[in-house]
C-alpha cells in the first residue's frame, strides 16, 4: 500500500524517463530514438501511475479497540479495502500503526492467507478476515438454528469482539518490539518453546490492556472468550462428539468443566493444530480477573482449570502444562 506519490526516473543508455503519480511520464531520448526497452518501461511507469491513482485513501482511526473493530468490519467482503492508520496512545505518546486488513476470498490482494501478522519494526499488522471466519467455525461458536438472519447477526458480534483481541494481541507485538509474530503459527511443538511462548503470552496480556479487564471491557468481549475456552474444553475432553456434550462434561453456565475432587485432567492432544489455545484463552480470564470484582470467582475456577490442563510431549508422555512449559 502506498503512502503517497512518489517521483521516479529511470536510465537506459542513451534514454531518460521520470515519473510521477500525479502528472504524466516524460521521456526523452538523447540520440532521438526510443528503443523497444524504453518503451517497456514507460509501460511499466504508467501502470505504476495508475495502480497509485487508484488506491483508496487511508481511513484514520483513533480511540479504543472496538473503534478500530468497527472501522475494519464493513470491508469485510472488499475487494480494495482501504489501509488503516490507528493513531494508539502509548506511554511515549501517540503511537501510528499501518493496519492492512483483507478477506482472501474477496480481496484482489492478499499477501498473508489465514493469518494475522505484525511487525513491530515497522509498525505494521496485515491480517486476513478470513482467519477470524474460520477461527468462529473452528471453535464451533455458531450452533444449528433455523434463523438465519439471528445466526449472521451472531457472526458478526463473534468477529467484531475477536478482531478486538486478535488486533490487541498484534498491537501488543508492536508496542512491545518483537519483531515480526505470526497469529495463527502458534502450533505442534512451538507449545513446548519457553523463549515463543512468553512473547505470545505477553502479548495476550497487552490484549487484556487494550480491550480492559473483566470489569471495564465490554461484556461481548468476555462472553467470547468464555464461549471459545468452553468449546476448547469441550474439545478436548469430548473429541469423539465435539461439538456435543459428552458424559466427562458438566452442564452449568459460567467457565464449565469437571472441577470436583479428583476429577480427570484436561488433556490437549498434539496431534491437533494450535494444542496452546486451550491454555492461553484460560490465562486471559484468568488475568483478566485478577484485582477486579470477579477475582474470587471466574479467577479461581480459571486457574484450577488451568491447573488440570495436560499436553502430550514429543514422547507421547502426558505431562502437565507448567512442565511442558519449563524452560530447559
Amino acid at each position: 500500500m502506498s503512502g503517497g506519490p512518489i517521483s521516479s526516473k529511470f536510465t537506459f543508455g542513451d534514454f531518460a524517463l521520470s515519473c510521477h503519480p500525479e502528472s504524466r511520464c516524460k521521456a526523452r531520448s538523447i540520440s532521438g530514438h526510443l528503443t523497444s526497452a524504453a518503451l517497456l518501461i514507460i509501460i511499466a511507469c504508467l501502470i505504476s501511475s495508475v495502480t497509485e491513482a487508484n488506491e483508496p485513501p487511508a481511513i484514520e482511526v483513533s480511540g479504543t479497540i472496538d473503534k478500530l473493530a468497527d472501522a475494519i468490519l464493513p470491508l469485510w467482503t472488499s475487494r480494495d479495502p482501504p489501509v488503516i492508520l490507528y493513531h494508539l496512545k502509548v506511554d511515549s505518546g501517540d503511537l501510528v500503526v499501518t493496519i492492512e486488513s483483507y478477506n482472501s476470498l474477496f480481496a484482489k490482494r492478499s499477501l498473508y492467507k489465514e493469518n494475522c501478522v505484525a511487525s513491530g519494526w515497522e509498525k505494521l499488522i496485515d491480517c486476513d478476515l478470513h482467519m477470524i471466519d474460520n477461527l468462529i467455525d473452528r471453535f464451533a461458536l455458531i450452533g444449528r438454528s433455523t434463523n438465519d438472519r439471528s445466526q449472521t447477526a451472531r457472526r458478526v458480534e463473534y468477529r467484531r469482539t475477536l478482531l478486538m483481541w486478535v488486533l490487541g494481541h498484534e498491537l501488543g507485538h508492536v508496542v512491545l518490539k518483537h519483531g515480526l509474530s505470526d497469529y495463527d503459527e502458534i502450533k505442534g511443538m512451538h507449545v513446548f518453546d519457553a523463549a515463543g511462548q512468553a512473547k505470545e503470552l505477553e502479548a495476550d496480556s497487552y490484549s487484556i490492556k487494550v480491550v480492559g479487564n473483566i470489569d471495564t471491557a465490554l461484556p461481548s468481549a468476555y462472553s467470547t472468550i468464555l464461549d471459545i475456552t468452553n468449546a476448547l474444553v469441550r474439545k478436548a475432553v469430548c473429541p469423539k462428539t465435539f461439538p456435543k456434550l459428552c458424559s466427562a462434561m458438566p452442564i452449568g453456565v459460567g467457565l464449565i468443566f469437571d472441577y470436583t475432587p479428583g476429577a480427570q485432567s484436561i488433556r490437549v492432544a498434539m496431534t491437533g493444530s494450535h494444542p496452546d489455545y486451550v491454555a492461553r484463552f484460560l490465562r486471559i480470564l484468568y488475568e483478566s480477573a485478577r484485582a477486579t470484582s470477579q477475582e474470587s470467582s471466574l479467577g479461581i475456577v480459571s486457574r484450577q482449570a488451568i491447573e488440570l490442563l495436560e499436553v502430550e510431549d514429543s514422547a507421547g508422555r502426558w505431562i502437565s502444562l507448567n512442565e511442558a512449559l519449563a524452560p530447559k
